[in-house]
């Protein structure tokens, strides 16, 4: 299997960022409130894993269907800011990623780490995560607001 990542440029994201923040989060408040996005208003679930960090060197991960986001215990519990963080990335991934996501079979984190070491190149993977960060760090700090 070839596997190519979307490809966005940072002007795309921003304005997948914009359009995103117009539909759930309206009142531009500040800080925003990714937690009760991603709870509520989109209805996923989210999971703290005790020792996910340390298991897969991950702090969160997002299930294939996009409806779960597991994070690491310890930052659910006692890193407020890296677990919005990882909120808004997983979002991203669920956003720009579904497809991906969806095509590639695994059923958990343990065989998430595998397919993506053994069907998606390490470049392509980058530009995953690149999207992912640049996504979350939009919706977090909307540059109008900043």
């Amino acid at each position: 299997m070839s596997f190519r990542a979307p490809f966005f440029r940072y002007d795309d994201l921003r304005q997948r960022a914009e359009a995103f923040l117009a539909r759930y989060h309206f009142e531009r408040t500040i800080p925003v409130p990714i937690e009760q996005i991603v709870d509520v208003q989109l209805q996923m679930d989210i999971v703290p894993v005790p020792g996910l960090q340390n298991a897969y060197n991950t702090v969160a991960f997002i299930s294939r269907d996009l409806q779960t986001i597991c994070v690491d215990d310890f930052v659910y519990r006692a890193r407020p800011n890296r677990y919005r963080f990882s909120l808004a990335h997983e979002l991203g991934h669920r956003i720009l990623h579904a497809k991906v996501f969806q095509d590639l079979a695994f059923d958990d984190i343990a065989s998430w780490k595998e397919v993506v070491s053994d069907a998606i190149p390490e470049d392509q993977y980058r530009y995953l995560e690149f999207h992912a960060y640049a996504f979350a760090g939009l919706i977090l700090v909307p540059p109008v607001e900043l």
